[in-house]
């Protein structure tokens, strides 16, 4: 089964609010950012994703691209300690 080519399913897409400053401060109005280029770039619509020739699909190893900056409440993400 082919994932659907959404933001939420791109290797490159992260939510906005789990960026670094300056970066997050764009969350409420842009909720994901591609970090495919040097620079995150905020996406005014995720649209583009369906179409975007550098989607990717996720793979278990992209949870240590970002890490929320916050408690991770639901277990998503690995504890910085383990580095398998």
């Amino acid at each position: 089964m082919t994932p659907t080519r959404t933001a939420s399913t791109c290797r490159w897409a992260v939510p906005t609010l789990f960026l670094a400053p300056p970066y997050w401060f764009d969350a409420e109005v842009r909720p994901w950012t591609c970090l495919r280029h040097a620079v995150p770039q905020a996406l005014d619509s995720t649209v583009a994703c369906a179409t975007c020739p550098h989607w990717e699909p996720r793979s278990a190893d992209d949870a240590d691209v970002v890490r929320p900056m916050m408690l991770d409440w639901f277990g998503a993400f690995r504890a910085p300690h383990e580095t398998y």
